[in-house]
């Protein structure tokens, strides 16, 4: 692994694990990148519900 602390030393003290660990943190969206701005065209509301039993007979 590239950046591993060395033999007998706590990771904590070793910079490259704190500041790899920075590098990989998710990040929330900002106030512009709102989910209800998203083209959901293909989503379904009322797909939870179940079908009617007119609807499922031949």
């Amino acid at each position: 692994m590239r950046g591993t602390a060395f033999t007998w030393r706590y990771t904590t003290n070793h910079l490259c694990a704190i500041s790899n660990r920075l590098f990989r943190m998710e990040s929330t969206l900002t106030t512009r990148e709102t989910l209800t701005n998203d083209f959901s065209v293909f989503i379904d509301k009322n797909r939870h519900y179940l079908p009617s039993a007119a609807a499922t007979t031949f």
